[in-house]
């Protein structure tokens, strides 16, 4: 049988799809094999893994699934891991983007708000500015020619509507003269404000860029930071046992944070391991184990749920802390 693993190192999937083709196994037969529905095994296969509530659960399956097709595990799972990690952290960022995008887009209609209402603010202010002139020099013209029908005819006048028709015929030019001179400020005060909003929004682009670069940098030290740490801990090796009257998944992780266990368990199986304690134990159906810690029989009814599942920390110790 060649070796998959060197022809697609990064699609674990497609590994396990052609590892089963060419043992000429079905999906129904492998999902029969594992305990599992055919949908959960062809969700594997096609590498969607949004279809499991957790990461433990499909490193279980995942793992199963390896040594049905007889492929190396701890290899196996590494590509598995690799592959989370891309994908867990490409999320991360695409949401940070989306937000940041969003946070531009408020800022953008602010800005386009302020604009327009300083805009009409102009607007109102130019249009008063005009309308008082216009009044003015309308006010002037009327007088003046009431003055000079009174000296020329001796009488007061009785009416000057002709005179005032004339007036607001002068008085127009400088009306249209200002209605151009309005619309022109309009025209470049719109101009003035686009200009504005495109410089703030490739500003705002750089800062994310700028970012971005600087959230990868800084979680490559954290990570370096939290290896120093536990590399630095103190370890103490405690035993665990654990006896199986049933199908049960098993998983145990030590103070490294490492799932030492995580395998689905059948009826008189047996587990013994000496490692780092505390070890943290999640128990798929907690009726089907007898739990052994340093020797001693652990009662795992006050961490049982109604499911049956059960999760505990066994720490070196006499006292036993709840998951």
């Amino acid at each position: 049988m060649s070796d998959p693993l060197a022809e697609m190192p990064s699609q674990p999937g497609l590994i396990l799809k052609s590892a089963r083709e060419e043992m000429s196994l079905s999906l129904e037969q492998v999902a029969r094999d594992l305990h599992l529905r055919p949908a959960v095994v062809r969700a594997i296969e096609e590498e969607n893994y949004d279809e499991f509530s957790s990461d433990v659960f499909l490193k279980g399956y995942f793992r199963t699934y390896c040594r049905l097709v007889n492929l190396h595990e701890a290899r196996m799972m590494d590509v598995l891991e690799q592959q989370l990690l891309v994908r867990n952290k490409q999320a991360a960022q695409a949401e940070q983007l989306a937000q940041k995008r969003v946070k531009i887009r408020k800022q953008k209609r602010i800005l386009i708000t302020l604009a327009v209402f300083c805009v009409c603010l102009l607007l109102i202010a130019f249009a008063y500015q005009v309308t008082s002139q216009g009044f003015s020099a309308s006010d002037n013209l009327n007088e003046s020619q009431q003055t000079a029908i009174v000296a020329e005819v001796g009488i007061e006048p009785a009416g000057l509507e002709s005179e005032n028709i004339s007036s607001a015929k002068l008085a127009d030019p400088d009306a249209s003269i200002a209605s151009s001179e309005l619309a022109e400020d309009a025209d470049v005060a719109s101009e003035f404000v686009e200009e504005s909003i495109d410089q703030t929004i490739a500003q705002e682009s750089e800062a994310i860029t700028d970012e971005d670069l600087a959230l990868n940098s800084s979680d490559q030290l954290n990570a370096s930071d939290e290896a120093d740490t536990r590399s630095e801990e103190t370890i103490v090796l405690s035993t665990i046992k654990a006896l199986f009257t049933g199908d049960c998944w098993f998983k145990v992780t030590d103070i490294t944070g490492k799932n030492v266990i995580a395998d689905l368990k059948k009826a008189n199986e047996e587990v013994n391991f000496l490692g780092s304690a505390p070890f943290h134990v999640v128990i798929g159906d907690a009726s089907k184990v007898s739990l052994f810690f340093e020797d001693k029989l652990i009662n795992l009814k006050p961490y049982t749920s109604r499911n049956g599942r059960a999760e505990i920390t066994l720490k070196p110790s006499v006292s036993i802390n709840q998951g």
